[in-house]
């Protein structure tokens, strides 16, 4: 059974705790994949030049306490993953220990291009109660061409037999975490390519999944190739039930913000609970409930929420109930007009 779930978010918000934060252990990638912005150094060199680095395990786990904040709500996930890859980060066993014993937080999980995972790691994972991991896969089946896609030396096989290496400490351990995830990017792969992928994991992973491939670069979101539902929806739920904690305190909106553009504060100054419930974030949720986000230099080109599971969409509510959705709790914010 997967471990999280999705709910119908308009029946929820105001939440007075995010459902989901991503907290970057770093930005630092071993892959330059053709297709991502983490890849592309003249490109993050002009969004923001040399920025980059690991998260401090001290830092980390002021993040962590300052969740406790939200109690007697939890924050139902904490992702450790944004930008960079983060089995790179030299704690980062201690940092999913750190937050698995966190009572703000409910479940852990991350996202890995998992040529890192050793069967020590592997282990290590297991041991941590890690709740679940996404294997990415990048594009292809084919080692030759794996090793185009992401600039280096590794190849789908040998990704392949790390994740295997997971399910066998999993299996060791008799643990039913974590829930393992094998995702293909779709490049515009061929039924026969997919269905390989398919069997590789069967058995293996819990779940298997295609993404399609989109403008990261860009920015946009939009599907360049493979398949993927898309809905009607023009306000991003996003900014009313989640937050992401880039490598170095600052916190932006969106996960697949690269560039900073979402900024809505910054943890070596102010907590997690204030920038929750602080006026920037909520300039940037009323820009959004008002569908005015084509003024956002970011937000105006993204078509990201139309990828989202239906249950996300607040267009209705936006258009019933804007009150409602941007209402806050009185105890932090006094006679603030909406």
């Amino acid at each position: 059974m997967k471990c999280h779930g999705l709910v119908i978010l308009a029946e929820m918000i105001p939440l007075s705790a995010p459902l989901m934060v991503l907290v970057e252990p770093t930005n630092r990638c071993n892959f330059k994949c053709a297709y991502c912005p983490t890849g592309d150094n003249s490109l993050l060199n002009k969004a923001h030049p040399h920025l980059s680095g690991d998260m401090s395990f001290e830092f980390f786990k002021k993040i962590v306490d300052d969740m406790n904040a939200f109690l007697p709500a939890k924050i139902k996930r904490v992702q450790l993953f944004k930008d960079g890859e983060p089995l790179l980060h030299p704690k980062i066993i201690e940092m999913i220990k750190y937050a698995k014993a966190s009572p703000a937080i409910t479940e852990v999980d991350t996202t890995t291009n998992a040529s890192l995972l050793d069967y020590d790691m592997a282990e290590k994972i297991v041991l941590a109660k890690l709740d679940s991991i996404r294997i990415s896969f990048e594009g292809t089946v084919l080692n030759e061409e794996y090793q185009k896609i992401t600039r280096s030396n590794y190849t789908y096989d040998g990704i392949k037999h790390n994740l295997y290496l997971l399910a066998e400490a999993k299996n060791k351990h008799k643990s039913r975490v974590p829930y393992i995830e094998a995702k293909l990017i779709d490049t515009g792969l061929s039924l026969e390519l997919k269905g390989k992928f398919t069997k590789d994991f069967s058995g293996i992973a819990d779940e298997v999944i295609f993404d399609p491939l989109v403008d990261r670069k860009g920015g946009s979101g939009r599907v360049l190739k493979g398949e993927k539902e898309l809905l009607p929806a023009g306000v991003c739920p996003v900014p009313f039930y989640g937050l992401a904690v880039n490598f170095n305190g600052t916190v932006c909106v969106c996960c697949g913000d690269w560039g900073y553009a979402t900024l809505v504060g910054d943890l070596n100054q102010e907590s997690l609970y204030d920038i929750w419930h602080g006026d920037r974030l909520h300039a940037f949720r009323k820009m959004h409930v008002e569908f005015r986000k084509s003024e956002h230099p970011l937000c105006g080109k993204c078509e990201y929420m139309r990828r989202l599971p239906w249950q996300s969409n607040i267009d209705q509510m936006s258009l019933e109930n804007p009150q409602k959705i941007l209402r806050r709790l009185q105890k932090v914010i006094f006679n603030k007009s909406i």
